[in-house]
């Protein structure tokens, strides 16, 4: 018995060797299925938008490199339909090497792993089969319904590759439901809570749901953009600047004097009244600082020339003095500080470093007012910061140029009270970009202008209003609305949390947010941001794109407590992550998709419908109906 134990040793551990080999292979071949579904389908939907088999190659390739499937590695082609006779499908057949490991003891040979599949490319369709409702993840949750809410969604389609929970108490109302689980979703004859509008039980089918989104151009332009903000130089500070003092005091003759002298050098001289005047012959002006104190107002040569080139160490008012600037160049490298009442510019050209009275190139800090005329060209190395409720504008008009850089503290633009407007939501700016975060305070007012950029390499999180100008935003971060406080503020006397009207977002999701209503997502509005405001362009390659989350980056998007009444017209995309809606956060509009690794509604309600541009524009169906045959 023994030396029959002892043969049968090598035996056992080789079919040992083969269950562990040859497991590893039908998981990989699993894998590689659901690669092939999502490739045909993907190459389905090029095809049927824009007749292209180039585009038709190009989309599945790209769901193949997505999951880490070589191009080489598949076989992509439009064949006639193995189902309907006249129709076109799209195969893609994967094939590739695994090594076996342990089963080589018996010389076992490499296994070669095949899957294959095909998408039908049907006739076009206004049947609303393609959802607008779509959880991807297989292995997630898939869409799930609790705590008495309701999603209205009666012309499309809720779509699960995992299951759909919609237990007693919620409701879906649908034009069909697809599920990809082991079973269906469970609706007893006494609470079937998937319904048509009527009332009816809706069709519940069995299907995989590719992600219709994978290979839209506008998508993909969107993502590598983040490629592109890498090689931007954000400013430098400006070259040091030597030169006397200006120190305007009202009571100390020898300043006084000091100062006369110090103008005079520069081809400048100063009248003294309730309001001192000062007025140049030369258009290169080098200063040391410019101090103003107590309440007095300098006019500095308001009627000098716009090609007059303003060199000053710093410019700062304390104790409530107030300063008035002409057009011009300013460079000044220990920035510029507000204390008073107000300062001003003319429109021009703005280099400013860091001022040492609050680390920011540019410091409101009064409860006054720090305005600057536009068109104007900003570059602000160290940002921009406003408190003491001060209302700080930069630029006014169209064609202002935006290049802000960070503070010591990271962020580009901090409002801790107070209001701070770039130009005009209505305005176009030439440029826009932001090397820091956006941050703001509850009750404060926050606008940016419209541009057919607008690069923020850092995120925005904010408690106060905020009204984005039209344009794609690339915020390489996360985009907070009331991750911790505040929410709807009135300024210029409307009520704002939200509004962006022909907004793009895309979102890298580099880091996320910390608190616990937004814990680990790259987009939250909670707090109090009800009503807000979020309408993705009409036309154009980012048609129906609201926000695009982290496509490579688990991080998800939620609107919770408080988040009521939102006006969202577009795609949310978050391809890895989840979309949450919970705590009476609601939203709806003509055109609003969810799509998300899984979906979850609790305790809210929302209702969403097709974006037929969405898919028609960057390589959707274009209306066509798409279905796997194979």
């Amino acid at each position: 018995m023994a030396v029959i134990g002892a043969l049968a040793i090598p035996v056992l551990i080789g079919f040992g060797a083969l269950v562990v080999d040859y497991g590893r292979a039908l998981n990989t071949q699993s894998e590689r299925q659901r690669v092939a579904d999502l490739a045909s389908y993907a190459g389905a939907l090029a095809y049927g938008a824009s007749g292209s088999t180039q585009r038709m190659h190009a989309a599945a390739a790209h769901i193949g490199a997505l999951h880490n499937v070589a191009e080489s590695a598949m076989a992509i082609d439009l064949i006639d339909s193995p189902r309907t006779s006249g129709a076109k499908a799209v195969n893609v057949t994967i094939a590739s090497a695994q090594n076996v490991l342990l089963a080589k003891v018996l010389q076992a040979g490499d296994l070669v792993i095949k899957a294959s599949a095909s998408a039908e490319v049907g006739t076009a369709s206004s049947s609303g089969g393609n959802g607008c409702i779509i959880a991807l993840d297989s292995a997630g949750t898939g869409v799930t319904m609790s705590g008495g809410t309701s999603l209205n969604v009666p012309n499309c389609t809720v779509a699960s590759n995992a299951t759909i929970t919609s237990p007693c108490g919620t409701k879906i109302v649908t034009k069909a439901a697809l599920y990809n689980s082991s079973s269906p979703p469970d609706q007893p004859s006494w609470c079937q809570t998937i319904q048509k509008q009527d009332g009816t039980p809706a069709p519940i089918s069995k299907a995989v749901t590719a992600d219709p989104l994978a290979a839209h151009s506008g998508v993909l332009a969107a993502v590598a953009r983040f490629g592109e903000q890498a090689s931007l130089n954000a400013p430098a500070r400006p070259r040091a600047v030597d030169g006397d003092d200006l120190e305007f005091d009202r009571w100390d003759q020898s300043k006084r004097q000091a100062l006369d002298k110090a103008l005079k050098a520069q081809g400048c001289r100063a009248s003294y009244s309730d309001i001192w005047r000062v007025t140049c012959t030369s258009t290169t002006l080098t200063f040391g600082n410019f101090l103003i104190g107590s309440s007095l107002t300098v006019e500095f040569n308001l009627s000098g020339p716009a090609s007059t080139v303003y060199n000053f160490k710093s410019i700062r008012s304390t104790g409530g003095g107030n300063f008035k600037f002409g057009p011009g160049t300013f460079n000044v490298p220990g920035g510029i500080s507000l204390n008073g009442d107000t300062g001003s510019f003319g429109a021009g050209n703005f280099r400013i470093g860091p001022s040492s009275d609050c680390g920011f190139s540019l410091c409101g800090n009064s409860n006054g007012t720090l305005s600057f005329a536009g068109p104007s060209d900003f570059e602000l190395s160290d940002g921009l910061k406003v408190s003491g409720s001060n209302v700080t504008t930069l630029g006014t008009g169209s064609s202002n140029a935006y290049k802000i850089g960070k503070s010591q503290q990271g962020q580009s633009i901090l409002v801790e009270s107070g209001t701070a407007i770039l130009s005009d939501a209505s305005a176009t700016a030439s440029i826009f970009r932001l090397w820091g975060k956006v941050q703001s305070g509850g009750g404060t007012c926050l606008t940016f202008p419209a541009a057919s950029q607008h690069d923020i390499m850092g995120s925005i999180d904010v408690s106060g209003a905020l009204e984005l100008g039209s344009g794609p935003y690339t915020v390489d971060g996360y985009f907070g609305l009331g991750q911790n406080n505040g929410g709807a503020v009135t300024c210029q006397g409307r009520e704002i949390s939200l509004s962006a009207r022909d907004v793009t977002v895309t979102l890298s999701g580099k880091e996320t947010m910390s608190s616990q209503a937004c814990s680990n997502t790259a987009f939250c509005a909670s707090a109090g941001y009800k009503n807000m405001v979020l309408r993705a362009p009409e036309s154009g390659k980012f048609a129906q794109l609201a926000v695009i989350g982290p496509t490579n980056i688990a991080a998800g998007a939620t609107l919770t407590s408080g988040a009521s009444g939102s006006n969202i017209s577009g795609a949310f995309y978050f391809p890895n992550a989840p979309i949450s809606m919970s705590g009476g956060a609601s939203a709806q509009d003509v055109c609003l998709f969810l799509i998300g690794s899984a979906i979850s509604i609790s305790g809210g309600s929302a209702a969403a419908s097709q974006c037929d541009k969405l898919l028609s524009a960057g390589g959707g169906s274009g209306g066509k109906s798409v279905r796997l045959v194979r």
